[in-house]
């Protein structure tokens, strides 16, 4: 199995020649190493055209795309039929690619293959137990069953750490080149609904963690994205059947109920917003499920007794990951 790794990178010249060095050392034989420099201003691209190694192809962008299109860009120069992603500040460890191949080869039904991290610190300020803390999150996740429900809270993946199918990946439909932070999530969203998807229960891959990493810098715009991609795995998956937008009730902060019911307009009816402590509302909601009327509630991360809500709308008769759904929402 011939595999093209793909990697992009914008002003990543403190740790790009780590990462690239964890690539061309891989005990696996059969690959490429693919990389887009997304118009870079630093001295990535000096260091990148430093590389003499035949197995290297290096693609200069005069403009900057953003990493889900600088990605399109070099699968679209890929001749592996299998895509390992690999991030610009991360280490893959030396059998990865091996590890992986031989898994998709006992495994033929999988488009997807992940893996568990370590994480690194990417600065002084992140400390030992919040690396810990993610590793955990991501390292108790294995099969498919679990990333297909665990996607309906947030994303289970590590995204330089996965390899999929490129025959998937083109008929899920790429990266969404208009997400510009959880282009990845969007993805795995979208291929679950293809084939299978697993983890080598092994650390493969080490992640590197930043507190002024663009998605914790810049919280609203990740939460929105995740907001948008999650409300189409909703609809696309468990209520594709329908032709009416599903009725949900939403419930959390005032700025991530309002937030929410834009991102999921053209997913999701959210015909009311619930963002006060009171529970006076669930006679309400009890009787609109009972009458039809309303499909589930999604509850945010800043829900107000949640653990409670969740009770009691099960015993209206809601089914959780199909009419009750918790998903995450930062700091909103």
């Amino acid at each position: 199995m011939f595999v093209s790794v793909v990697m992009a990178v914008y002003n990543g010249e403190y740790f790009i020649q780590e990462a690239i060095n964890s690539i061309l050392s891989q005990s696996y034989e059969y690959y490429e190493l693919i990389i887009i420099n997304d118009a870079s201003t630093d001295d990535t691209s000096k260091i990148l055209d430093e590389i003499t190694d035949p197995r290297v192809k290096i693609i200069h962008l005069s403009s900057n795309h953003g990493a889900a299109q600088a990605l399109n860009i070099g699968i679209e120069h890929a001749n592996g039929e299998w895509i390992a992603i690999h991030d610009a500040d991360d280490i893959s460890v030396s059998n990865r690619l091996e590890t992986q191949v031989a898994y998709l080869s006992k495994r033929p039904d999988l488009i997807a293959i992940g893996s568990w991290i370590k994480c690194i610190s990417g600065d002084n300020q992140v400390l030992e137990n919040e690396l810990q803390y993610f590793e955990m999150g991501r390292n108790c996740i294995t099969v498919d069953s679990d990333i297909a429900s665990i996607l309906y809270h947030g994303c289970p993946l590590t995204h330089g750490s996965v390899m999929f199918s490129r025959n998937a990946y083109v008929t899920a439909g790429k990266y969404d080149a208009n997400l510009k932070i959880a282009y990845d999530y969007d993805l795995w969203t979208r291929l679950i609904t293809l084939g299978r998807i697993e983890n080598v229960p092994e650390v493969l891959y080490y992640y590197r963690r930043y507190n002024e990493s663009l998605s914790n810098k810049n919280m609203h715009e990740t939460v929105k994205e995740l907001f948008y991609s999650f409300s189409k795995y909703v609809r696309n998956t468990i209520y594709n059947y329908r032709e009416d937008y599903p009725k949900f009730v939403v419930v959390g902060s005032k700025i991530g109920c309002e937030l929410f019911v834009e991102q999921s307009k053209s997913s999701l009816e959210i015909p009311l917003m619930i963002y006060k402590k009171e529970r006076s509302y669930l006679p309400q909601l009890k009787s609109w499920f009972k009458r039809g009327e309303l499909d589930g509630v999604i509850l945010l991360d800043s829900t107000v007794h949640k653990h409670g809500l969740i009770r009691s709308l099960k015993r209206y008769g809601m089914e959780y990951n199909r009419n009750i759904f918790e998903f995450y929402s930062g700091d909103l």
